[in-house]
């Protein structure tokens, strides 16, 4: 059965850290220029929260705060559920449907954060597909052509 080392060898995220201290503006840019719905928030070499677009929608906008000076640390989610790299991909998924997940933080054997896998990168790693799966979760050869 394949493990979450082998997906995040396969589907590098890039950045997926950001400082406590960046603006909400910020880290709604990196979330968009890296197609991620979720970042890590740390504080020095910390992990000290993530943040989830739902949270700048839920936080942000809705109680009408500045995106220019509103910090991530006031948005974010504190309370970090992490998965391990060795973790077999079946306890992933039952890990994250347990908590209620999209987006899964992943730690090395020595406690470090090495990147974070999505809930497509999960059930494309359990269907062992061979075609890579979009952000959409669709195959690139079941979308259609734009004109």
């Amino acid at each position: 059965m394949k493990q979450v080392c082998d997906i995040l060898q396969s589907n590098s995220t890039g950045n997926f850290t950001l400082d406590a201290q960046a603006s909400a503006l910020q880290a709604s840019i990196v979330m968009r220029d890296h197609q991620s719905d979720a970042m890590v928030i740390t504080d020095g070499d910390e992990v000290v929260g993530v943040l989830r677009a739902s949270d700048l929608v839920h936080k942000l906008l809705a109680e009408d705060l500045d995106p220019h000076h509103t910090p991530v640390r006031d948005l974010m989610s504190q309370n970090v559920v992490y998965g391990s790299s060795e973790m077999d991909v079946e306890s992933v998924r039952r890990l994250m449907a347990s908590h209620r997940m999209t987006d899964l933080p992943v730690i090395n054997q020595e406690g470090y954060l090495v990147g974070m896998v999505n809930v497509l990168n999960i059930e494309s790693a359990s269907r062992d597909q061979t075609l890579p799966l979009d952000r959409w979760g669709e195959t690139a050869q079941n979308r259609p052509l734009s004109a």
